[in-house]
């Protein structure tokens, strides 16, 4: 038999069929719950509070809320300083004195 592209040279059962077919169908199933939970997780990452400096081209500084809690800052474009604070310190960042001055403001 000559074999040339496009042509199988060995006949496939209909089982052989159904199982490949079967294993594309796994991996689309794959593909959504992976789509699915990174979009969960996308989603449990907006409940951290997330602050930008008000003063562009300012100084690095960090949030220090006692001597063992730091929360240290990225800089953003346009030279601003943005911070991201998880939700069991919102409290307690949300009372610093650089928010209540209105140094930092928080972003949606």
């Amino acid at each position: 038999m000559n074999v040339s592209q496009g042509m199988r040279s060995v006949q496939s059962s209909d089982a052989e069929v159904s199982i490949r077919d079967e294993d594309a169908r796994t991996e689309q199933v794959k593909k959504k719950v992976a789509k699915k939970t990174k979009a969960s997780q996308s989603t449990s990452s907006s409940k951290e509070l997330v602050l930008m400096s008000t003063e562009s081209e300012g100084q690095r500084f960090s949030i220090i809320l006692d001597s063992e809690t730091h929360i240290t800052g990225v800089r953003a474009q346009g030279g601003y300083m943005m911070f991201h604070v998880p939700e069991e310190l919102r409290s307690r960042v949300m009372r610093h004195t650089w928010i209540t001055e209105g140094k930092l403001v928080e972003v949606e």
